[in-house]
């Protein structure tokens, strides 16, 4: 039978945060789902954010030595508005200020990022554990910020491989480990 959760949060500023999860077994397979949403209007001017994100795990056991685990998550900035740098007599007079150019140049940041991954784990017995995972996310950021704009659209991806065991050196037990990891990145 699944466990399921809705959560409920609010506070000042119009803070407000959701959260729901599901999670469970059938067989050899065991998961959790899980989202979320927060909403602030800020307590500054030119303020306000939502933010959206999920998150999905799967683990399934091929055998009983092996198992493969799937992970992919997303976070989801639409547009988070930036109220910028005050000095301190305005923030002592005026807390919730915000200068005029934030409003006129539409300081703020849109973000959307996704990642995931893939991970293979065999146990040899008495001989060792082989992990293999692969793994992949995607990024945009949209920036606008006093002097320029920040824009950035990132790839990276990439490959891991340990294998690890335990030997006796005399009356002490030793985990040795040893792989590669190989990343890649395009901006």
């Amino acid at each position: 039978m699944p466990s399921k959760t809705l959560q409920r949060w609010s506070g000042g500023a119009a803070w407000k945060k959701l959260h729901a999860k599901v999670s469970g077994s059938s067989g050899r397979t065991s998961y959790v789902v899980s989202a979320n949403r927060l909403h602030s209007d800020g307590f500054r001017q030119h303020s306000a954010a939502d933010v959206h994100r999920g998150n999905v795990v799967v683990l399934t056991a091929l055998s009983a030595r092996t198992d493969v685990r799937v992970v992919y998550n997303i976070y989801d900035l639409p547009f988070g508005q930036s109220a910028s740098t005050i000095t301190l007599a305005d923030a002592r007079t005026n807390p919730t200020f915000a200068r005029p150019q934030a409003f006129t140049q539409g300081w703020g940041e849109s973000t959307r990022q996704h990642q995931g991954g893939v991970t293979l784990r065999h146990a040899f017995g008495n001989a060792g554990t082989l992990t293999v995972t692969g793994w992949g996310t995607r990024r945009r950021v949209w920036n606008p910020i006093p002097a320029a704009v920040v824009d950035l659209k990132r790839g990276a991806g990439g490959l891991r491989s340990e294998y690890s065991s335990t030997l006796r050196i005399g009356a002490v037990p030793t985990t040795w480990t040893t792989g590669f990891d190989l990343s890649l990145q395009s901006d």
